[in-house]
């Protein structure tokens, strides 16, 4: 058992699956030993927009002088005016926020309206995903880190991979099988993160929409990762032939700066809560400092600067990734926007192989993930893949 006095998530306790950070700076971190580390994965693809963006730590800054803390059935204008500027970046129509803490509690309280709206429990999900660390987010979910815990697995039917049904003929054969009318949700991501960037093909999202708009299914998209430019759009939906019901939102929301998340609900559901009771809530509903942080990454969006600068890391980071497809240890690459998977045909170097060489990235087996700040130094994120190649040339 590791000598210190709380946990390390998804981890056994006597190994070494933490790093003893000392400070921050602009796209890095400084471990206790005196290296820099430069975080090639935005810390848990949160901190979309480094540790030290201004906008952000401003606008949090002027809140706590102000409403440092609030009930969640205060009606503020500051919440009220950052919510409207939310619903306009997400441009799905008229709708509803509901706030949460994290992507989980996200997911959670979706899960919660759709099977009380469509009376009915089964959802829909792919095994290829993951959506949180709670019970009911777990259930859906359906990587290694669900295989841990009981979880409802009654409630949940798998769907083949898009990549296995990309017209949707076997999604289609579930639906009829399990009946329509037992089914509250598919819930999936836009794109994938950490289980490998996979990205349905546009005939599996038409071949989606048509079935629940045959059915009443709603669907339910999961943002978390993919949201806020992180795959070249202001959310990965906005590129798709697809219109969700409702949409799970957390990670770069507030930047990392504050346990932050949200839920989308489309006024046709919102609305059925007009009379009757909301059963979801929380202490820190719509946290002032949450919502702040929030404010600031919409400032940043706002500015055409910062939308010049991701756009331009975008297209680095993009023909970085496909320089690096080429290495002869990569079977396969997938890029979407600044996030991208590499498939070795060995196992890859160890964790701590890559952050001895002054890299964070995420990996697993044979997998590395690729998702850097959106607004880090060009020449920082052409240091990145330098040093993964590096790492990868003491393997070949």
């Amino acid at each position: 058992m590791s000598s210190r006095n709380h946990f390390v998530s998804w981890s056994k306790q006597n190994e070494q699956a933490s790093l003893d950070v000392s400070a921050v700076g602009d796209f890095s971190f400084q471990l206790r030993s005196g290296e820099w580390v430069d975080d090639g994965l935005s810390c848990s693809y949160n901190c979309a927009f480094g540790y030290s963006e201004r906008r952000i730590t401003t606008r949090i800054a002027e809140v706590l002088k102000d409403f440092p803390c609030a009930s969640p059935k205060w009606n503020l204008p500051f919440r009220e005016k950052q919510t409207e500027r939310l619903l306009d970046f997400i441009a799905l129509g008229e709708g509803r926020i509901f706030y949460t803490v994290s992507g989980a509690e996200a997911v959670e309280n979706v899960l919660k309206i759709a099977r009380l709206r469509r009376d009915a429990v089964k959802v829909l999900s792919r095994s290829a995903s993951y959506h949180g660390a709670s019970l009911g987010a777990l259930s859906v979910g359906g990587d290694w880190r669900t295989e841990a815990v009981q979880t409802f697995e009654d409630w949940t039917v798998r769907i083949p991979e898009p990549s296995e049904d990309s017209q949707g003929v076997e999604l289609r054969k579930i639906v009829e099988r399990v009946g329509a009318k037992n089914i509250a949700a598919i819930c999936m991501e836009a794109v994938t993160g950490s289980n490998g960037v996979f990205q349905a093909p546009d005939s599996w999202w038409q071949a989606v929409n048509q079935l629940c708009s045959e059915t009443g299914i709603y669907l339910i998209l999961d943002e978390v990762t993919s949201g806020f430019y992180r795959c070249g759009h202001n959310f990965a939906f906005s590129s798709l032939p697809v219109k969700p019901d409702m949409v799970c939102f957390s990670k770069a929301i507030s930047g990392g700066y504050s346990p932050f998340g949200a839920v989308y609900v489309s006024e046709e559901i919102a609305k059925t809560f007009t009379e009757e009771v909301l059963p979801c809530g929380g202490t820190n509903y719509g946290s002032t400092i949450g919502i702040a942080a929030m404010a600031g990454v919409l400032d940043l969006f706002e500015d055409q600067s910062s939308l010049d600068l991701i756009a331009e890391n975008t297209r680095i980071f993009e023909k970085l990734s496909k320089d690096l497809g080429n290495n002869s240890l990569v079977d396969q690459t997938r890029v979407v926007g600044m996030l991208a998977a590499f498939d070795l045909n060995q196992t890859a170097p160890s964790w701590q192989e890559f952050i001895k060489s002054g890299l964070h990235i995420g990996r697993s087996e044979n997998r590395l993930i690729l998702a850097p700040p959106l607004t880090i130094d060009p020449d920082i994120l052409q240091r990145i893949f330098e040093k993964v190649n590096l790492v990868l040339e003491e393997i070949a």
